[in-house]
């Protein structure tokens, strides 16, 4: 006896393109698949679940945030020290270093996924979950040196149910700043 029989397939992606400009702008899209179709014998009805999600990326990598912003660098010089030794001021070299590189990222993602129940005998075919997902996702990273490194973002998700009963449409933003510390070498 068999009571149910699965069958899956998923494209990850099914169609992908990503592009690499010298300008350091990078963009990228993709489609994915997924579908999975559950035969219950006993109940004799068929239950498909779909899953389509499309997806474009684009970030942009400044080697040298401070000509971005229009920033000089200073230069340092020998300050003399209190016991007579002059000491060039690079003690910090390693945890603030100036001309930091930035990354600008922006991904938005759409996700469509529904849920079908077949009655076999009956004919009948009935929606019983589904949902529209949308994300917007914003991120800067500037390095500040190679052992600090900060970060800012913005994300914002909103879902909206196929099915009434299901849920209800909801909306999420969030946003903040920051700061890594990487101590390995």
């Amino acid at each position: 006896d068999i009571p149910s029989v699965t069958f899956q397939e998923g494209f990850n992606p099914l169609i992908g393109v990503e592009v690499t400009l010298t300008n350091g702008i990078t963009a990228s899209a993709r489609w994915n698949r997924r579908r999975a179709v559950t035969l219950n014998l006993t109940a004799v009805q068929l239950m498909e679940n779909n899953a389509n999600e499309l997806t474009a990326s684009l970030s942009y990598k400044v080697d040298d945030a401070a000509k971005l912003f229009g920033i000089k660098k200073r230069n340092r010089t020998t300050r003399p020290r209190t016991n007579g030794k002059s000491a060039s001021g690079n003690n910090n070299q390693q945890l603030f270093a100036s001309g930091g590189s930035m990354t600008l990222r922006a991904d938005y993602t759409y996700n469509r996924s529904s849920m079908l129940i077949r009655k076999i005998q009956d004919n009948f075919t009935q929606a019983t979950n589904g949902n529209i997902a949308q994300t917007l996702k914003l991120s800067a990273d500037y390095a500040l040196s190679r052992m600090l490194t900060l970060r800012a973002f913005f994300d914002w998700n909103i879902n909206h149910p196929l099915v009434s009963s299901a849920s209800f449409p909801t909306r999420n933003t969030n946003f903040g700043v920051a700061l890594r510390i990487n101590l390995t070498q």
